[in-house]
């Protein structure tokens, strides 16, 4: 308990003042935090390392966020236009994939290795882009509805990557091979249509009946074992955990119940995920970076750089104006917290080093801290001609 708790208040004294002056220099909360963890993690002042807990609370935190933007997006907001928002998302995660993994063929041994990590890097981070477009107000504007509609496509395509890794990997064994069952394929479509089939007509009015009562203790609990057990059920059979969460979320929406909804979970879950925000700069370690950080200097900015013009160029094919363009490029230019997983399960399978998993992380986490900067300097320029936030009819 001693040490727990000198650790807490060691985060405390270190990660407000980077929250303050972050936020006096207008540069917002995330990357306050995300330095926060830096300067007290193996790359700092290496006081704290990122434990199992704290990796285990953000991932929760993670869950009920996407729970949150689900809530907010009522299906009506997003009307006919999603098969081109679906499109838009696909394209953006091939094109981009094909060019970082161009990037990163070089300095890699195997050509799937080079496969895999550019499309690891094409990945954006939902936790962060979802909280910049909420702070901001655009969650439901025309730039912030593509945004969104591009990184749950990027989630979703989480899960083929992750099976992909095994059967890719050189190293594996011929006689082993790695298929996938129709088994598997019809536990993932049963798993989804329960989560649906629970969120939209038993969740409602479980929740409404205690709303009623004035039960709120209990509709706290409940709220939580719909949200968990949705996310629990999706990652049995190799879903992310997120996408169960999302989907009770827009489920929800529809509800009378959502804003009460809302009100309960939100101080919760803004706690959780600044903790998830510490822990991406705890798990930058510059111990395992030796001989590597002109590989890291390097890979940062082409990797943002590549990603916003790819994601310039799709928006204007797709027919966006050119602001909103250059925006959905800024804001979607780090890689994401998937990054993590995607590159520790490539280590498990035995083809990625230590080394290798080190400089991914260094990568992924250095443009998360990058963007909340970038968007500061550049997203003024255009503050003033903001879309019309009002949901788009049917």
């Amino acid at each position: 308990m001693q040490t727990l708790l000198s650790e807490i208040c060691l985060l405390l004294i270190l990660v407000i003042p980077c929250l303050i002056i972050s936020n006096r220099m207008h540069f917002g909360s995330i990357l306050g935090l995300l330095a926060g963890g830096i300067l007290i993690g193996p790359s700092g002042f290496d006081l704290i390392e990122a434990s199992g807990i704290s990796n285990n609370i953000a991932d929760i935190a993670v869950i009920f966020f996407l729970f949150l933007v689900g809530l907010e997006l009522h299906p009506a907001k997003i009307g006919k236009s999603w098969p081109k928002l679906l499109l838009f998302g696909i394209l953006q995660i091939v094109l981009t994939g094909i060019v970082l993994a161009a990037l990163v063929l070089p300095t890699s041994k195997y050509w799937s290795g080079s496969m895999i990590t550019g499309f690891m890097l094409a990945m954006s981070s939902t936790a962060l882009v979802l909280q910049t477009l909420r702070n901001r107000g655009e969650l439901n504007s025309k730039m912030g509805r593509t945004a969104v509609a591009i990184l749950i496509v990027q989630d979703l395509a989480v899960v083929p990557l992750l099976a992909l890794i095994p059967i890719l990997n050189p190293k594996k064994s011929l006689d082993a091979p790695v298929s996938i069952s129709a088994d598997a394929i019809f536990f993932t479509i049963g798993a989804i249509v329960l989560i649906i089939a629970v969120s939209r007509f038993i969740a409602p009015r479980v929740i409404e009946s205690l709303e009623r009562r004035g039960d709120s203790s209990s509709l706290s609990f409940v709220i939580g074992f719909f949200v968990l057990g949705a996310a629990l059920v999706a990652n049995s059979v190799g879903l992310s955990t997120a996408i169960g969460a999302f989907i009770v979320g827009v489920s929800l929406s529809t509800s009378s119940s959502a804003k009460r909804i809302d009100q309960i979970v939100r101080p919760h879950q803004s706690l959780l995920m600044s903790l998830f925000f510490v822990s991406v700069g705890l798990s930058i370690d510059r111990h395992h970076l030796t001989g590597q950080l002109w590989n890291v200097v390097i890979f940062v900015p082409c990797v943002m750089i590549l990603k916003v013009f790819c994601l310039y160029a799709l928006s204007r094919f797709m027919g966006a104006t050119n602001r909103i363009s250059w925006r959905l490029g800024i804001i979607l230019s780090q890689a994401g917290e998937f990054g993590f997983v995607i590159s520790a399960a490539s280590f498990s399978v035995g083809w990625a080093s230590a080394t290798q998993v080190a400089v991914a992380t260094t990568v992924i986490a250095s443009t998360m801290v990058l963007t909340p900067i970038i968007q500061r300097f550049i997203t003024p320029l255009t503050d003033r001609e903001l879309d019309d936030p009002t949901p788009v009819s049917p």
